[in-house]
């Protein structure tokens, strides 16, 4: 099928391009089966031999994230060789962009990365995030007096491989984006400031579009400015990933004499809500998940004992 409107119009195409066509095929088939599945209907475009190219990463995680925004720029009227070409300039710009962004490793203020957290692998964060987010959802839901008609579990379990992800995209602790989402809306995907903040992380209508402007500047292909990120939740969370490496980057202080480079996270969080009590706040939230993850571990232990 996609030879067939690759090379439409040709009496004889060489081996060689055939055979590139079918390594992409099968590199998409396997990695990237959600895109695969959508373009095997009408064939591959172009450029999907590029993606195949620059794509290296393991079968799961990032590559299962990369079709996730796939289906987020179709349905926002992007075709499937624009929507591919949008992943192919996003890899290009976040290589380029980490090749000049070194992960700090030290911060001051009141929110600290937890070692816990950011150690974790994909498979054990889903497994221990999801019913502490499930559970806030859950309590914040009641309070609110509100009715959830999806899959609670499933949208929890989304949205924590979302946030696992677009951190470790961007080279930012997912500890913020945890404590940060929990402060804004206890996960929750709502509207707030009179409908003019969106997503769990509450991304307001005007940092929106500044958020957009940073990523076309950087290479990276923003979303439409008219998104309603409340219905895009996978690109919601990239942007916010996204601006909060951005805002590290301009709270970053080089090292002075013995003291190491660091990123000042009390500048961070004003700068994300603009008030002086925001840093205490997802401090609060951040020491709420490390007693959650310390008791999760003294339970398992005591399971353990007992078997």
């Amino acid at each position: 099928i996609s030879a067939r409107a690759l090379f439409a119009g040709r009496s004889a195409v060489e081996p060689a391009a055939l055979e590139e066509l079918t390594s992409a095929a099968r590199f998409l088939a396997q990695r990237h089966p959600l895109i695969f599945r959508e373009l095997a209907v009408q064939g591959l475009p172009a450029n999907a031999t590029t993606l195949a190219a620059l794509n290296q990463g393991p079968v799961g995680g990032q590559n299962h994230f990369t079709d996730r925004l796939y289906g987020e720029y179709r349905t926002l009227g992007f075709s499937s060789e624009e929507a591919l070409g949008a992943l192919i300039a996003n890899q290009r710009a976040a290589a380029a962009l980490n090749r000049s962004w070194e992960a700090p490793k030290s911060f001051k203020g009141k929110v600290r990365p937890i070692a816990d957290v950011e150690e974790m692998a994909l498979p054990d964060f889903l497994e221990r995030m999801m019913p502490y987010m499930q559970g806030k959802l859950r309590a914040f839901l009641r309070c609110r007096g509100m009715i959830f008609s999806g899959d609670l579990k499933k949208y929890a379990n989304n949205l924590a491989f979302d946030m696992y992800c677009a951190a470790k995209k961007f080279q930012v602790p997912v500890t913020f984006l945890l404590a940060i989402a929990h402060q804004e809306t206890w996960y929750a995907n709502v509207l707030g400031d009179a409908n003019r903040s969106a997503s769990p992380f509450q991304i307001y209508e005007p940092t929106r579009a500044l958020i957009c402007a940073s990523m076309a500047k950087l290479g990276f292909v923003p979303p439409p400015g008219g998104i309603r990120l409340e219905h895009h939740l996978t690109m919601a969370t990239y942007m916010a990933a996204f601006h909060l490496r951005e805002l590290m980057q301009e709270a970053y202080e080089p090292a002075r004499g013995k003291r190491p480079a660091m990123v000042n996270m009390d500048k961070v969080l004003l700068r994300y809500n603009g008030s002086s009590r925001y840093a205490k706040h997802v401090a609060s939230r951040q020491n709420e998940l490390a007693r959650f993850l310390a008791n999760q571990a003294k339970s398992n232990s005591r399971d353990a004992s007992a078997s």
